[in-house]
């Protein structure tokens, strides 16, 4: 159907083309040609000029035309072979990483990846993906192989996939469901931390219940992000940007969040047991009426609008912190 279409669109140009090629010089300049059965040598001259300039008009937009078509055609062609070189690179990446003896392969396998993720928007998410799966797999082969609870020491292609989601590009990630969450929800996981997460970008990632315990997330960027009921003892946040996080519920005792911005922070229920907040940016932060705040921890703490803290505790950090209201605000 769409090539008869075409065929009849072709054919109606064409006839019209050719009408407007015979009478068109009586339609645009009338008042001075003759008759056609009258004509002089004057009115050919001016006949000729006419069609000639719009066969060229006709031919320059018939040229116009070609040109974009070819143009698009190309573009197509082009799409499709780096689209499959992408593939390629994608299937090959994958081979590397699946490698059961070589871990040099396996990074070579991971970094491949990432430079698919970047260059890519389109096949970051499977990337994602991909690397978030081989974690979880590692993570149970190397549970099989009788390694002890809070290893010291994370694999090297463990440690780099962690490295590579952690500084993925932000653009067209689903982090709900392509964030760290994916695996520190697996219980196997525990034996292999601490993980390094230093300056990594993860915004408003989720990571509820994730375990994260002696995690490096220095310097990282956790604007509103979603760590409630996380296992994050003994963790290092420090110089962190968390401003609107949310810590519900989660075990942050002996953390680090010296020099933290928990601005906003939803702290309410979670284990803040000898966790550091000197330095720290607390303002509008939500802790409980029981929070076990040691406030010798927070020397120059700024503490401005903190919510949920009972009237004892905010009488002691008084003394270490920079500011603090003298009760709770609305109050």
């Amino acid at each position: 159907m769409l090539k008869i279409l075409r065929w009849f669109s072709l054919l109606a140009f064409t006839t019209a083309f050719l009408w407007v090629l015979v009478e068109g010089p009586w339609w645009f300049d009338g008042e001075v040609l003759r008759s056609p059965g009258t004509l002089e040598a004057a009115d050919g001259v001016v006949i000729t000029g006419l069609r000639a300039a719009l066969v060229a008009a006709v031919g320059g937009a018939v040229a116009v035309l070609t040109y974009l078509h070819t143009r698009r055609k190309d573009r197509e062609e082009v799409e499709l072979a780096r689209d499959g070189k992408s593939t390629d690179r994608y299937m090959e990446a994958v081979k590397l990483l699946a490698s059961p003896d070589s871990i040099v392969t396996r990074l070579g396998g991971i970094y491949a990846l990432e430079r698919i993720m970047y260059e890519s928007e389109k096949d970051r998410e499977t990337a994602i993906e991909v690397l978030t799966g081989f974690m979880r797999t590692h993570v149970r082969a190397t549970r099989s192989e009788g390694l002890l609870p809070h290893q010291d020491h994370v694999p090297d292609d463990l440690q780099a996939a962690a490295d590579v989601i952690g500084r993925r590009p932000d653009k067209g990630i689903h982090q709900h469901e392509n964030s760290l969450v994916a695996f520190t929800q697996d219980p196997d996981w525990r034996p292999l931390v601490p993980l390094n997460l230093r300056r990594a970008k993860l915004a408003g990632i989720r990571l509820e219940k994730a375990l994260l315990y002696q995690a490096d997330l220095r310097q990282a960027e956790l604007t509103g992000a979603d760590l409630s009921f996380a296992k994050c003892a003994e963790a290092e946040f420090h110089e962190a940007r968390a401003q609107g996080a949310k810590f519900h519920g989660a075990d942050v005792s002996l953390a680090d969040f010296s020099g933290a911005d928990l601005r906003g922070a939803d702290l309410s229920t979670a284990d803040v047991s000898f966790t550091i907040f000197a330095g720290a940016r607390l303002d509008g932060a939500t802790f409980s009426t029981y929070a076990n705040i040691s406030p010798r921890l927070c020397v120059g703490a700024s503490m401005v609008g903190v919510t949920g803290i009972s009237d004892d505790l905010r009488t002691s950090l008084k003394e270490f912190v920079t500011q603090i209201d003298d009760a709770e605000p609305g109050q």
